[in-house]
Formats: C-alpha cells, structure tokens, sequence
C-alpha cells in the first residue's frame, strides 16, 4: 500500500484588523510561527483571505501580521482558519494536503524526529493508502513498516536453517562526524558474533537492531525522580530486566535500564531527570553484540572481536533494521570497518 503524510495544522482566526497595507491576525492558541513560515488564510471577510503568504511575527504568539491590501479597519471579532505549511524531511506540504513518500525514501520519513513528533501531536495525519490512521502509535508503526510485529525484537534462541554467512561493511566519516548505515534482509537471521577495527583511539562504534522500536506510551504521567512507570502490555510483553528504554517527548528524551518489571509497570534505573506526560513515547533498540553493548570505545586500530566466546545467537526478524554507527572523534578523515557473523 501507499504510505501518505497529511499536514494537518489548523489555527483558528478569532479577531483582525488592518492599516497601511497590513492585516492583524489573532488566534486562538499560540500559533508557534515564526517570521516568514508560509501560511493560507481563509476568513469570514474575505478581504483578508490569503495564498501562501509570509508571516510578520512579534514576540506576541498568538498574534500575526501579513501584508493585505484594502481599506483600513479597527479590530474585529471574525471567524475562519489558518493553514500553516510544513516542512519535513525536505518537502514542503501545505495544510490539508497529502504527500505520498516515494518508497525510496520510507527509512528517511520514519526515522524523522519532527515528523515523529507532529504525529504524536496531531499535526501529522498518516494515511495507509485507503483512510487516515487514527491512533498516533499506529500510524508510527505503520510509517515504520511494523504494522504487524511492532514489537518482535525480544533475544530468542529460534533456530534458522542454520546456513552460515559473514557480512562486512566499512563506514567512513570526517573529523568529528557520526555516520551510519541501515542493513536488513528479507529473511529472519541469527546473530552469532562480531568485530570492528578503527584507526583512532576513542572512536566509538555500536551495531543496534530495530532502533528506535516504539513499545507504546506512558499510562500515567511521571514526575521528575520518578523511579516506577506505568506502561501498557505491550512494554511489559517484549521488555525484561536490563533492557534499555528510552522514554520521548518532543525534543525531551530520558535513557534507563529496566530495573524491574510488575504487572502493570517497569522499576527504572537512574530516575527520571524530566517530567513527561501521558502521551510519552517508549522506545528500544536492542544494542547488538551479546553483553548487550551500546558503545565500544576504541583503544587500538586492530580488529576487536565481540561475542566469539557465546554458544548463543540472537535472534533478528525479517526486515528488521540493524544499524551500524561509527563515530570519529579524531582530527582527521577515518574509516571504520565491521562485520557481524550469522546463521539464515
């Protein structure tokens, strides 16, 4: 099916005015615009209707201004809507307006942090190719291709036909730069060991599986210093002790270990540094090599083996994303190379 993103952000018009070829306009919430976001006006008096036009923004946040030509008038109370265009991953979407995300462009649109948000939030409307999803925790997992096993990423020793295969990658970055590269196959894997070898001591490598996995939403709202969650079936169906979690909201993000789980709420070690509401993201990606690594610190250039010593293998569903991060924290232009060793 098509994957479509609607730009749904509507302000609501309560007063306007106009003098000297320029039109107030007041709104009913804090509009959140800044001078020169695009925006379409459609009002009761139609003199002050609009197309793609720039807003004037003050330091009042529920008021703006825009250049209107007509007779000038004192404020009045009116009615109407504001669409406010939108801006993710490059593409300009006018309010009201569908965008279908090209295949070719799926992992960008899912892994966009601001377009997560505007989801969670309402701004955003997913669209499975015959109607709007109407859940935001839906309509992120169906963004992300995880309608059906949102959650499947738990370690299992769940046998393959045991063919084995090596795959090798090399990830280069300038001074100072992350980068990082998503691996997938068609087929369910067994992860059984690893190594990586960077020329620069301090680099820093992980090897994530199904990152950024959204487990659900806080049930309850948690406070700062708060030390147990209240989190939905999901979380508790798919986690266990010493998981990593990271709870979202926003540009707001706190990281914990699983430190207990009940029938109804996870213990959590450190506690909160932030308060979160209700409508929290749970988030985890389970870091790959079998001590459950999520950083490696380089120390050497030569090649550093992780897990060869484990009779496990861990488990990776079909289609899931496994995605290898190589940080180079030196002066100079470096290249990274890894491999992983698995079962199919």
């Amino acid at each position: 099916m098509i994957k479509r993103v609607k730009n749904n952000k509507f302000l609501t018009i309560t007063h306007v005015s106009r003098s000297g070829g320029r039109a107030m306009v007041r709104t009913a919430e804090d509009h959140g615009l800044i001078t020169g976001d695009i925006v379409d006006i459609e009002c009761s008096d139609t003199t002050y209707n609009a197309t793609q036009v720039e807003a004037i923004v003050s330091n009042n946040t529920a008021r703006f201004d825009y250049n209107n030509l007509g007779d000038d008038e004192n404020e009045k109370e009116v009615t109407g809507t504001i669409g406010v265009n939108k801006n993710w991953v490059g593409v300009t979407i006018r309010a009201g307006e569908y965008y279908d995300i090209p295949l070719t462009e799926s992992l960008q649109w899912a892994s966009d942090t601001n377009l997560l948000s505007d989801i969670t939030s309402g701004i955003a409307v997913i669209n499975n190719g015959d109607k709007d999803i109407e859940t935001a925790l839906e309509a992120i997992n169906w963004l992300k291709g995880d309608v059906a096993q949102t959650v499947e990423i738990k370690e299992e020793n769940i046998p393959t036909g045991a063919h084995y295969r090596a795959y090798f990658g090399v990830l280069e970055a300038a001074p100072g730069q992350t980068v990082t590269k998503d691996i997938s196959f068609p087929f369910p894997i067994s992860i059984m060991a690893g190594g990586v070898a960077a020329p620069n001591d301090g680099d820093e490598v992980a090897l994530n599986v199904a990152p950024d996995t959204i487990l659900g939403q806080l049930v309850e709202a948690a406070a700062i210093g708060a030390v147990t969650l209240k989190v939905p079936q999901t979380v508790i169906d798919n986690v266990e002790v010493g998981y990593i979690l990271d709870l979202e909201e926003g540009i707001t993000l706190n990281r914990f270990y699983v430190a207990g789980i009940g029938s109804d709420y996870i213990t959590i070690d450190p506690a909160l540094s932030n308060a979160f509401t209700a409508s929290a993201l749970i988030k985890f990606t389970r870091r790959f090599f079998h001590t459950n690594l999520h950083d490696l610190a380089i120390i050497s250039s030569r090649i550093r083996s992780i897990g060869m010593a484990n009779i496990k293998a861990s488990y990776v569903p079909k289609n899931k994303i496994i995605r290898a991060i190589y940080k180079n924290n030196s002066d100079v232009a470096s290249q990274c190379h890894y491999f992983f060793e698995y079962y199919f």
